[in-house]
């Protein structure tokens, strides 16, 4: 299973960037019909995905007790979509038929136990083909805040590296090796010297080991695209390859010192581009 990113691109200088959003995961074999499906998505993530005729694509999702969540099944080309909402035995729990726009299908779920659920697409009366579009997202999480009440550090923590994504993480492998190759080239000399001040600043505090290479690498940097955003292709929980882009109109408008904007955005597009999140449910 793969799922990359798409960025967020916001305006030069408008907050501190889009980030990285959820993942688009897309169906590159048929998904399995039953609890033993091979495909996995976040809170968050988009699924997209083909019915065919009698077909149905269980996806696995971890949901939290006390949180609410809308589910929403979309057709593309499919014309009238089934949405159903199962437990982690495979009991049907909740379902809807054109609760959405037009016939698309949109359902609210409270969750009161926290584990495996599973979202399953299909066509009315499993009569229908066509390719769909699936997203499960969170309308009543409150996550931690700096300062509020019952807000420890273990719970910042955790947010940035499982919340955020809706309880699961994602990473590097770095069960082998520390090192994570990085490409620079594509910066100008001020856009280098910005991520290599950046790549200090996480090695004085990870056990991570940041290796630059002219090929292909982990984290590729450029600067073509406007704004500042960070990008990952996953598999699973392990990130394959992460791109950061931090434009040069963002280091015009920003600064190239080491007390500059500029390499603080460095510093926290790199922190997306190796697994976190944000601190809260935000994406700006």
């Amino acid at each position: 299973m793969t799922g990359t990113f798409d960025p967020s691109r916001h305006a030069e200088g408008n907050g501190f960037d889009g980030g990285p959003v959820r993942a688009a995961i897309a169906e590159s074999v048929d998904a399995a019909a039953g609890t033993g499906t091979n495909y996995t998505m976040s809170v968050g993530d988009t699924f997209n995905g083909t019915l065919w005729l009698g077909d149905r694509d269980w996806v696995r999702v971890t949901l939290t007790a006390g949180e609410s969540y809308n589910i929403t099944l979309n057709g593309v080309s499919l014309t009238d979509p089934y949405l159903r909402l199962y437990d982690s035995s495979g009991n049907l729990v909740a379902y809807n038929d054109d609760g959405g726009p037009g016939l698309d299908s949109a359902m609210s779920f409270n969750a009161t136990s926290t584990g495996t659920y599973y979202v399953a697409a299909g066509g009315y009366s499993d009569a229908r083909s066509g390719t769909y579009s699936m997203a499960v997202t969170s309308s009543g999480s409150t996550p931690p805040t700096p300062g509020g009440s019952g807000a420890s550090l273990d719970d910042l923590a955790n947010f940035l590296t499982h919340g955020y994504w809706g309880g699961s993480s994602r990473s590097f492998n770095t069960s082998g090796s520390n090192q994570i190759t990085v490409n620079i080239s594509g910066l100008t000399a001020a856009g280098q010297q910005l991520a290599r001040w950046a790549f200090e600043a996480w090695e004085a505090v990870a056990n991570i080991d940041f290796v630059e290479t002219l090929g292909s690498a982990q984290i590729t940097f450029d600067d073509n695209d406007s704004g500042a955003y960070a990008s990952s292709s996953t598999s699973g929980t392990t990130i394959l390859s992460s791109e950061v882009n931090v434009s040069t109109a963002w280091l015009a408008n920003s600064g190239t010192t080491i007390d500059s904007y500029s390499f603080s955005t460095y510093v926290h597009e790199i922190g997306h581009a190796l697994g976190l999140g944000h601190q809260g449910d935000y994406n700006g």
